[in-house]
C-alpha cells in the first residue's frame, strides 16, 4: 500500500482549497475500489432536481441540486498532463442550516463513487480570511479505499443564495499520481423567460482554478466581476488580484497578475445559456460556459477550460458572482 500524497491540499491566502489526499503516489499499486465499482442502491439521491430557482441556504433536508456547466479532466501532477473526461459527471445533494452546509452527497457512477458527508463526522467547514471572505465545505474519503473529495463554496459566506460552485476529485488507481478532477456549478438556473431583456447590472464574486504545465501545478484564486447588458445580450467578464500557490513544495502564496482573465460573453434573448471566449495574460485562451441563477438573474456561475497553443499549459476552474 503506497503512502498517500497530499498533492492537492492547497491554500490561497487562508482560502482553504480542495482535494486533500485524493492522489496515489507513483509507487504503484494501491488497494482502492477502482473505477467502475458498483454504486450503492441505498444512496440517497434519486429525486429530480427542481426546475424552479431555490434558496440554497435553506435546504433543511438533503436534496439533489442541479449540476450545471460541469467540466472534468484527468490530471497527472508533475507532468502537467491534462485529459478531458467526457461522460464523467457528478450528482450532488446538499442540506443546509443557517446558511452553512450540513450534509453533502456525491455520486459519480462511472467511478463507483456514492458517498454522503455529514457535519461533525466527515464534513468540515474551512474558514477563510485574508481578503477572500469565503469558506469551503469539504468532505473527504480515503484510507485504504478509493479516495475522493468534494469541496463546495459555502453559499451564504460567498454572498450567494441561488447557486454555488466547487470541485470534486478522485484517484484513478492507475499506480501514478493521477486524479479525475471536476469543477461544477450547482443550483437551478433562472428560467429563460425571467432573464431581463433591458437594463444593465454589475456582479462581483470569486474564482478558483487549477493551473497545470510540465512540472507545475498551481491553485489559483481571484476576484471575479461581470457587467451585463441585458438588451445587448453581452457580459464583460474579468478577474483581478489573482494569486497562486503550488500544490507541491513550499506553501508560498504569490501574486499572479498574468493569470487574470478577461473576455466578452454572450447570451441570446430569451435564453439562459452564456458562453464566450476568455484569455489570460499568460496567453491561455478558452471558453466560459455559464448560467444566470436566481428568480430574475441575481447571480451568475460558470466553469471554464483554457490552454496555450501547444496544449501543454491549461487552467480549469469555476466562478460565482452576485449583484
Amino acid at each position: 500500500m503506497p503512502n498517500l500524497t497530499n498533492l492537492l491540499t492547497l491554500r490561497i491566502g487562508s482560502l482553504a482549497v480542495l482535494l486533500s489526499t485524493v492522489l496515489l503516489s507513483a509507487c504503484g499499486g494501491g488497494g482502492g475500489s477502482g473505477g467502475g465499482a458498483a454504486v450503492s442502491p441505498s444512496f440517497p439521491l434519486g429525486s429530480t432536481p427542481s426546475t424552479v430557482p431555490e434558496d440554497l441556504t435553506t435546504l433543511t433536508t438533503l436534496k439533489e441540486v442541479q449540476v450545471n456547466a460541469a467540466t472534468t479532466a484527468s490530471v497527472v501532477v508533475g507532468t502537467g498532463s491534462f485529459t478531458p473526461l467526457p461522460g464523467v459527471a457528478p450528482r450532488i445533494g446538499i442540506r443546509t442550516q443557517a446558511g452553512d452546509i450540513q450534509e453533502v452527497a456525491l455520486q459519480v457512477s462511472s467511478l463507483g463513487i456514492a458517498q454522503t458527508f455529514v457535519r461533525s463526522t466527515s464534513l468540515i467547514s474551512e474558514p477563510v480570511s485574508g481578503g477572500f471572505a469565503f469558506s469551503w465545505a469539504t468532505g473527504t474519503r480515503g484510507s485504504g479505499v478509493q479516495q475522493f473529495e468534494i469541496d463546495i463554496i459555502t453559499p451564504e459566506l460567498a454572498k450567494l443564495q441561488y447557486h454555488s460552485f466547487g470541485i470534486w476529485g478522485a484517484d484513478l488507481n492507475t499506480g501514478t499520481p493521477e486524479a479525475a478532477l471536476g469543477y461544477f456549478t450547482i443550483g437551478t438556473p433562472t428560467l429563460a423567460g425571467n432573464v431581463p431583456t433591458i437594463g444593465t447590472a454589475s456582479y462581483s464574486g470569486i474564482l478558483n482554478a487549477i493551473y497545470t504545465a510540465p512540472g507545475l501545478f498551481d491553485d489559483v484564486t481571484a476576484r471575479a466581476s461581470a457587467v451585463v447588458n441585458f438588451a445587448a445580450g453581452s457580459i464583460v467578464f474579468s478577474t483581478a488580484d489573482s494569486v497562486r500557490q503550488p500544490a507541491v513544495g513550499p506553501t508560498t502564496i504569490v501574486a499572479a497578475p498574468t493569470y487574470n482573465m478577461s473576455g466578452t460573453l454572450t447570451f441570446a434573448p430569451g435564453s439562459n445559456v452564456i458562453t464566450g471566449p476568455v484569455t489570460t495574460g499568460t496567453g491561455l485562451t478558452g471558453t466560459v460556459t455559464a448560467n444566470f441563477f436566481g428568480p430574475t438573474a441575481q447571480e451568475i456561475g460558470g466553469t471554464f477550460v483554457l490552454q496555450n497553443g501547444g496544449a501543454t499549459t491549461r487552467m480549469m476552474g469555476a466562478f460565482g458572482v452576485h449583484q
